[in-house]
């Protein structure tokens, strides 16, 4: 039910004008939902089903929005992008974190933490 949410919001951030241009609170919405979507069974599930913190413990997804490899890479630069090209750092921290509970590992995603570092120590 979440995923074409999910993924018309990617959409609407991957045009490249969203990010750059005036768009900013568009942008900072997109990203705060995102972050809820991402984050959603965390909240929703764990305290509803023991069997979900069950298998949540072994290590299994079992997400709200689930998301292919290629759209986490794509939001992974969106959030590059939105980190060096924005004056606040609180949206992009918050997808941050919600990418890292989803344990998504890719090269992309370390380019995007060594931003981050650059961006917060320099």
């Amino acid at each position: 039910v979440l995923d074409p949410l999910g993924t018309k919001i990617i959409e609407i951030l991957s045009n490249g004008e969203a990010i750059i241009g005036s768009n900013q609170e568009m942008v900072h919405t997109c990203l705060v939902a995102l972050t809820i979507l991402l984050k959603m069974e965390k909240a929703e599930g764990v305290k509803k089903n023991k069997h979900l913190l069950d298998r949540d413990r072994q290590g299994q997804k079992n997400l709200a929005l689930t998301l292919s490899d290629g759209k986490m890479g794509i939001i992974v630069s969106i959030v590059k992008e939105s980190l060096m090209h924005s004056d606040s750092t609180n949206s992009p921290l918050g997808l941050i974190q919600a990418l890292l509970s989803t344990k998504f590992i890719s090269p992309d995603f370390y380019d995007l933490m060594e931003t981050l570092l650059d961006q917060l120590y320099f």
